[in-house]
């Protein structure tokens, strides 16, 4: 089973709530904070149509100094004729697309020792009445790498897809390491003859990337699904790109291919 895609939760902060916010803000901070609350207690709300019913959710990031900064804990309400706790959370977490009800949750916890945590993901979806866990598979990004490594030389390259990107949404130490992971995932889907998918996915890890073979194998994919798509000169200057950042022999060869076209 796949992760699903994470998604923005700026792209959803639209939402106008029809209640009186002032009143709903004191009261969850009563809920989550308890009877006493102190100076140094912050909180932050959004209010978000996490179901696109034109309702408003409401998401309450709270921290105290005890604890740490920013927000380590998120609450998530909703308003069925009374207020409604729906979701407790640690923040660190990323929103992910809809099932077709709810936009569901990708969350991180950790195992190992604390002085070397291993990271772990886990699904959670609106079940109706509140967030439940939905699928918590018991790998780390380095064991989704390996099944996805096994299954692609076997040319199974649905589950290697499946793998690798299970892979790639798992937290990472680095950009580095994402923009690894997000090439794997790439010459997968080229495989998959979803050469048109390769650009956009690997666009979004390049700019943060600092490790010139990473960036190099970035280059090199594009260039791979550009001339799987007949795009010759696309594919060129990606070629090009990719051996200026580390040149090696298989894309040398494939400049002389295109130049020689």
């Amino acid at each position: 089973m796949s992760f699903p895609q994470n998604v923005n939760i700026d792209d959803y902060v639209t939402c106008q709530c029809n209640y009186d916010t002032t009143q709903i803000k004191s009261v969850i901070d009563s809920l989550d904070f308890g009877d006493e609350r102190y100076d140094y207690d912050y909180s932050y709300f959004r209010f978000v149509d996490l179901n696109n019913d034109g309702a408003c959710e409401i998401l309450h990031y709270f921290s105290n100094s005890l604890r740490g900064w920013p927000y380590d804990f998120m609450a998530i309400y909703m308003f069925e004729n009374a207020l409604k706790k729906i979701g407790d959370f640690w923040s660190s977490l990323n929103w992910a697309e809809s099932d077709g009800r709810f936009l569901q949750i990708n969350s991180r916890s950790i195992g190992g020792h604390k002085t070397n945590p291993i990271y772990y993901n886990s699904v959670w979806r609106f079940d109706g009445v509140e967030y439940t866990l939905f699928y918590k598979p018991d790998m780390t990004k380095g064991d989704f790498q390996q099944c996805g490594n096994i299954a692609y030389k076997n040319k199974q390259y649905e589950e290697a897809y499946t793998c690798f990107n299970n892979a790639l949404l798992t937290p990472h130490y680095s950009d580095d390491q994402l923009l690894a992971s997000a090439n794997d995932v790439a010459i997968t889907l080229i495989q998959l003859n979803r050469s048109e998918e390769v650009e956009t996915l690997l666009k979004k890890y390049l700019e943060n990337c600092f490790d010139n073979k990473v960036k190099a194998a970035a280059y090199y994919n594009i260039g791979l699904a550009k001339e799987k798509m007949n795009y010759y000169d696309e594919a060129l200057v990606n070629f090009t790109q990719s051996c200026k950042l580390n040149e090696t022999k298989a894309c040398r060869e494939k400049i002389i291919s295109l130049r020689s076209q």
